[in-house]
């Protein structure tokens, strides 16, 4: 076994049980029927099992605020929640959580990938981030996502699922996706000086000093990012291409008016999955990319075009430069494991009705370590730099954009693992499912690391996780009753009311907007923008029907369309419950022949609002425009949302606008000059040597637009379908 001392590393885990009562804790299994009549006393035996002891207190380190977001998400998730409540058709993604293979065994294991440039793995770790989804998945139905929301006082709310709040997985998206944020401005503070910066931020729109802002920050802790040793070099890696100073003036000041609608979002996906029997493997990856929220009325294609090359210098930066500290490749790796994690328990939860064994995991890190921030304090640049990465001026404020997003919609599972386990000895994984198990046995020490076991095949090197699992039969468990229990208990008291409503509204945008969103129009818009759950659903529930599906007179947009482009899947569902129609359609020139809600969320990139939509079985219509979702989605360089409409649909992927040039998403994607798009396209197999109604190829297309970063892919994948030499001369 491989165990040793390293303080530095140490986590705060709750005490181990005596080892008989940790015995019986896990071999126990109290019938559900027993004490049927006597859930209090069904739950007072069961007390001795370390299950039931981690989860009593859940619900003590939320406000009454995050207690309501957390009772509204639980009952509108269209993925988790079950059908007696949201009782409206849906289909699972696909890949493994449709096609999970049922099995008998009593235990799953798990083997992926190891990766030499991180420190070895802990199984406590890996274990707890385990045990939060299991919980999540299985009790509070909440998917993991994290999304960084501008306040009014330029703070950044960090808003997460709050079944996520203080827990190691919500720490490590805030980490994460704060370090990412940090590389992308070129400012940075530590994660302890950030929160002590953000404990003395007030919401008045002015902060509580008592010298100058810039004086102030500088004591906080905020420093260059070339002061921090993997990030001394990352600057040179941003080049924008040569330009005159006029035309980088204009650049910059066109970047800066839509500075508010851009975000940098990185997306978690699965490569490759694999089954064989009980034995899983999987590949995971990850993507960078921007994202803009102004919708089309307000920024036309061709604006679009000039944004999107500007923001492509900043995410080819990103690639080149994110993964340069170590910290930020283990958190990117953690949450490539979290992403087939959480595929993995919705299948065993929808196909198999099991449930990991809760009492068969190491101890529940506690306390300070897993605690979460809940905002972020603003960033300024200190001095005007040449070397600045964003159009900001000296001295002043601004608050940070983007989120994390997982993709659980995955290709069929690959027949991989049973050609690397063909005629190999069945007791491969005996010795380190051994060692896994023998850490349960071993005294709890916070010191102590507990390495996830390696195992070689063919050469390559693979952890080992294994996961005992059990039947799961609603509320058994018997911790399911212990949460049940809360969730009732915190249903009964009414908390939302006028004036907690105007309160929020006031924290988030201020004294004068939140009296302007007391008008309950105003007020649903904003909510479902900003995806407060709780407070759209009790305004939206004295809402006529038809008011909840009118347009907005100002741009023809529904809430539902509102929800698509900010990704708010909770505001989707509860619109669905309430009777809108998922394919309502948005004014053009005041009539309803726009895009749909799906042509929206694919337009903006928002993922979880389009996996929300297609589960909710919404058509793929053409617009005004004659565009289907997958154009615009190609258009905008969405390559997640192709994966997405790809996996649901294969044959969408050489459909044709309705309109006089009848061109394919690749011919868009090259227009636009989106070459992550272009390569997806290409990837999967998409005629690139299709022409449009004026014989144009994707060549033509790119070299009009100046696409040069198309035109040079092509040149490298030398096809003799799109011979670009002789087409360029």
């Amino acid at each position: 076994m491989h165990t040793k001392q390293r303080a530095a590393t140490a986590f705060n885990v709750q005490r181990r049980l005596p080892s008989k009562q940790a015995s019986r804790a896990r071999h126990a299994s109290p019938s559900a029927s027993a004490g049927a009549d006597r859930p209090d006393l069904v739950i007072q035996n069961s007390m001795d099992q370390i299950s039931v002891r981690n989860v009593y207190d859940l619900f003590s380190k939320f406000d009454k605020w995050e207690v309501t977001e957390l009772l509204t998400a639980r009952e509108t998730n269209w993925l988790l929640t079950n059908a007696d409540i949201y009782k409206t058709p849906t289909e699972h993604p696909t890949g493994l959580i449709r096609q999970l293979q049922p099995f008998s065994e009593s235990h799953i294991d798990i083997l992926f990938p190891v990766d030499d440039d991180i420190p070895l793995l802990d199984t406590r770790e890996v274990h707890q981030l385990l045990r939060e989804l299991t919980i999540a998945v299985y009790s509070l139905n909440a998917q993991p996502t994290l999304s960084l929301e501008a306040n009014f006082d330029l703070s950044s709310t960090c808003q997460i699922p709050t079944a996520f709040l203080d827990t190691r997985l919500g720490q490590i998206m805030i980490n994460c996706d704060a370090w990412l944020k940090s590389v992308w401005h070129g400012v940075f503070m530590s994660r302890e000086k950030r929160a002590k910066f953000a404990d003395r931020w007030r919401h008045t729109g002015e902060a509580s000093i008592t010298r100058s802002v810039l004086h102030e920050f500088e004591a906080a802790g905020l420093q260059d990012i070339s002061q921090d040793a993997d990030y001394s070099e990352a600057k040179n890696s941003f080049q924008p291409e040569p330009k005159s100073e006029n035309q980088i003036q204009s650049d910059d000041q066109f970047l800066a008016s839509y500075a508010d609608d851009l975000s940098m979002v990185l997306t978690l996906h699965l490569d490759q999955v694999s089954q064989l029997k009980n034995c899983l493997m999987f590949n995971g990856n990850y993507t960078i990319q921007s994202q803009i929220k102004t919708i089309q009325e307000k920024l036309d294609n061709q604006q679009f075009q000039r944004l999107k090359a500007l923001l492509q210098v900043h995410e080819n930066y990103l690639r080149r430069t994110f993964t340069s500290k170590t910290e930020v490749r283990k958190y990117i790796y953690l949450l490539e494991i979290t992403c087939f994690l959480f595929s993995l328990l919705v299948g065993l939860k929808r196909r198999m009705k099991k449930i990991p064994n809760l009492n068969r995991l190491l101890p529940m890190i506690i306390g300070e370590d897993v605690r979460t921030e809940r905002e972020l304090p603003p960033f300024m640049y200190m001095k005007k730099r040449s070397t600045n990465i964003f159009p900001i001026e000296e001295e002043t404020m601004f608050h940070l954009h983007g989120g994390i997003q997982f993709e659980y919609e995955t290709g069929s599972l690959s027949n991989k693992l049973s050609e690397i386990l063909n005629g190999k000895n069945e007791s491969l994984l005996d010795a380190s499912r051994r060692t896994l198990y023998g850490y349960l046995d071993l005294p709890n020490s916070p010191n102590m690391e507990y390495h996830v076991p390696i195992v070689e095949i063919d050469g390559k090197k693979y952890y080992h996780l294994v996961v005992d699992i059990e039947p799961y039969y609603g509320l058994s468990p018997v911790w399911l009753r212990v949460i049940q229990k809360s969730v009732e208990s915190a249903a009964q008291k009414r908390f939302l009311n006028e004036t907690v409503i105007y309160e929020m509204y006031k924290k988030y945008f201020g004294r004068k907007k939140a009296t302007y969103y007391k008008n309950p129009e105003h007020g649903l818009r904003v909510s479902a923008q900003r995806g407060l759950a709780c407070i759209f659903q009790a305004l939206a529930r004295k809402t006529p029907p038809s008011g909840l599906s009118k347009p907005n007179l100002r741009d023809g947009l529904t809430l539902m369309h509102y929800a698509a482009i900010h990704n708010r899947p909770i505001i989707i569902g509860i619109l669905i419950l309430l009777g809108v129609d998922v394919n309502v359609k948005s004014e053009v020139n005041y009539v309803a022949n726009g895009g749909t809600p799906l042509h929206f969320a694919c337009r903006h990139g928002s993922l979880d609002a389009a996996s929300c939509l297609l589960g909710n079985l919404a058509a793929i219509q053409i617009d005004h425009q004659g565009w289907t979702p997958i154009h615009h989605a190609a258009f905008c360089d969405h390559v997640p949302i192709i994966r997405l409409l790809y996996h649901k649909h294969q044959d969408l992927l050489e459909q044709t606008t309705k309109d006089s040039l009848h061109s394919t998403p690749l011919l868009l994607a090259a227009t636009s000059g989106a070459l992550d798009t272009v390569q997806c396209l290409v990837s999967l197999h998409a005629n690139i040597g299709y022409k449009d109604e004026l014989g144009h190829t994707v060549i033509h297309l790119a070299a009009s637009n100046l696409h040069t970063n198309v035109i040079e892919y092509f040149i490298r994948l030398n096809s003799r379908l799109v011979p670009t030499w002789t087409i360029l001369v």
